[in-house]
């Protein structure tokens, strides 16, 4: 079977995660430089409470110019579970305030749910489907997702610490991590598979991202927008996309199967699971 691999890569959290807007810009064109240099487009999901709070460092025009999509990824990047389907409805909409002198000329509105929790009961999970629909959303799923997160942390208080040895574990087991988790997302391609990676702004993908991309196309990955990817029948879900590959569709039988991601490194997670 000949498999043509194509990738859309997401970021969330935009216009950064960090502990201040000067290091959200050190973040920013670390990250848009090596996206730049190897001529790669994404879809950055904004949340609009930092966007607001970095407004005076133009950092999503930035994203923007640089030939970057912008979506809506909430105002204050609320758990849908922890919050009335109201809430939510009230921070999308004051998001929609902050991304619209981004979005005027722009007909693509794209949305992705905060931690990617799409609800902890069905009757709000198709409230808050139905209210993003009649918005004109496309609600975007996720398959192949680095944890990058969980990395994230362990990197960050490494950085903080000028603890160089450390650093460099920590990005060995994320570009580890990251492979695995390619590689096994990889058992579930078909000739038309499509892939849609998710990241976010920080700072370990500030160190990573370049590596990351000269991973995928070592795996012979074209990257390619949203708007090919989303139309692919594995993304969908009865009427609906669905949010993760657990339920991805096995090919043969039809059936759906919960899978598992590869298992994070112990010390990383360990570091992560500490308060």
């Amino acid at each position: 079977m000949n498999i043509v691999k194509k990738i859309a890569i997401t970021i969330d959290d935009l216009p950064y995660v960090a502990f201040c807007a000067e290091e959200g810009v050190e973040i920013t064109n670390m990250l848009l430089r090596h996206l730049r240099q190897n001529d790669v487009k994404t879809a950055g999901f904004v949340i609009g409470k930092i966007a607001d709070e970095s407004e005076k460092y133009g950092l999503l025009r930035k994203w923007q110019s640089d030939g970057h999509l912008l979506a809506n990824h909430t105002y204050s990047h609320p758990s849908l579970s922890d919050i009335s389907s109201d809430d939510f409805e009230k921070d999308v909409i004051r998001n929609e305030k902050t991304l619209k002198p981004f979005l005027e000329n722009n007909p693509l509105k794209y949305f992705r749910f905060p931690y990617l929790d799409y609800g902890n009961t069905t009757e709000k999970r198709n409230t808050a489907i139905n209210f993003l629909h009649k918005r004109s959303y496309t609600v975007v799923p996720v398959a192949v997702d680095t944890k990058d997160y969980i990395h994230n942390k362990f990197f960050t208080e490494a950085w903080l610490n000028y603890d160089a040895e450390t650093m460099q574990y920590a990005i060995d087991k994320y570009l580890e991590y990251t492979k695995a988790v390619v590689e096994f997302c990889e058992q579930f391609v078909n000739e038309r598979f499509r892939q849609i990676m998710l990241l976010h702004a920080n700072r370990i993908n500030a160190y990573c991202l370049d590596r990351v991309i000269t991973f995928l196309k070592s795996r012979k990955y074209e990257f390619v927008s949203l708007s090919e990817v989303l139309n692919e029948p594995v993304y969908w879900h009865g009427n609906a996309r669905i949010n993760s590959p657990k339920h991805i569709l096995k090919s043969g039988d039809g059936k759906s199967e919960r899978i598992k991601y590869p298992k994070i490194d112990p010390v990383i997670l360990e570091a992560y699971n500490r308060k």
